[in-house]
């Protein structure tokens, strides 16, 4: 689809544009607001998720300690 201008239309002195092409910009708006909140989302995301581990480094530094000296409880029941 190629992009028209927009039709400029003078009402009583004031300046509008064709309604048409005025949704489709805030149609584009919408969509680039939603791209925006995607990112920030997924940034907030991961900078929870690097914030727990960081917060947990500790525990899971010792849980994975525990399993390397001791296995884990399913040791003698796996059978792969």
């Amino acid at each position: 689809m190629a992009f028209e201008e927009p039709e400029v239309v003078r009402h009583q002195g004031a300046l509008a544009l064709d309604l048409v092409h005025t949704d489709s910009v805030a149609d584009g708006i919408r969509r680039r607001v939603e791209l925006l909140e995607d990112a920030l989302e997924a940034t907030m995301g991961n900078m929870r998720r690097a914030q727990w581990l960081e917060e947990n480094e500790a525990a899971i530094t010792a849980y994975n300690q525990q399993v390397e000296n001791r296995g884990v409880f399913s040791d003698g029941w796996r059978r792969f």
